[in-house]
């Protein structure tokens, strides 16, 4: 056996594939996104939240199969689905390797050029590092109960976060932990209320709350239906509107509705 052949055989002995024709699932999140953004506005950067959507659209548009993107403060979510089509060939054939280091990468080139291109003095402590997991779920279904899964993690850590800012402005930060220690994020936010004043879902803005989202919208243009990547900045609650992304992931698409055309990037 040659160096050539025996090596080959180490590689292949690590290549996993996902099983084709089921809902391929991406996460790639942003390594220590508390400390990278601490000198950033708090609890929330709506600049931070413009260069994630951008970095996710800048992926996106990248990657085959793709039909819905999710982000959501340091963490974005992809859903492929390689069914479509009877004879679709998987992207990078479902390689788990592959496909995490290519979204790792997308995602990094993507956060840096549009923090060069809007917000070259963002004081970051550290780098943008982003780490990558590849899986599969057994139906579709289940890739929209992961979507509402993470984003609801996600209002979760947000609740956290603004009631813990708001009550060490207004206490000492022993009083506020005090305060705050053991409680759920529905007992945050009402505490949150109670002390300062604050409806979380009303005073902060949407991507905070309910994160930012991505998907193909049709747009027509003379004779012509073009589908193209729509951001969209004020997703609703996935678990009290689960059509909102069924009918995406079920149509690849979200069906043509003229008050999306304002979003739509080329």
């Amino acid at each position: 056996m040659s160096l050539k052949e025996r090596f080959d055989q180490y590689e292949a002995a690590h290549d996993t594939e996902i099983t084709k024709r089921l809902p391929v699932v991406i996460r790639s999140e942003l390594r220590g996104f508390k400390k990278l953004t601490q000198n950033l506005s708090q609890p929330y950067s709506a600049e931070m939240s413009e260069i994630m959507a951008n970095a996710m659209l800048y992926a996106i548009v990248e990657i085959q199969d793709a039909v819905f993107g999710f982000m959501h403060l340091g963490e974005c979510n992809f859903i492929l689905r390689n069914d479509l089509v009877l004879d679709t060939t998987p992207w990078y054939q479902n390689n788990i390797q592959k496909m995490s280091s290519t979204i790792s990468s997308l995602m990094t080139v993507g956060f840096y050029k549009y923090l060069r291109l809007c917000y070259d003095d963002m004081k970051l402590v550290g780098d943008a590092v982003f780490n990558t997991k590849v899986f599969a779920v057994p139906y579709l279904g289940e890739a929209s109960n992961y979507l509402m899964w993470r984003q609801l993690v996600g209002m979760n850590y947000a609740v956290s976060e603004a009631a813990a800012y708001e009550l060490e402005s207004k206490f000492e930060k022993k009083t506020a932990i005090k305060i705050l220690g053991g409680q759920s994020a529905a007992e945050k936010a009402e505490l949150l209320l109670r002390h300062c004043g604050i409806n979380f879902e009303e005073y902060y803005p949407q991507p905070f709350i309910s994160g930012v989202a991505a998907y193909k919208v049709p747009v027509i243009t003379g004779d012509f239906t073009k589908n193209k990547w729509n951001l969209n900045y004020n997703v609703p609650k996935f678990v009290d509107n689960k059509d909102f992304v069924s009918s995406i992931l079920n149509n690849g698409k979200q069906l043509y509705t003229a008050d999306l055309l304002d979003g739509v990037n080329d």
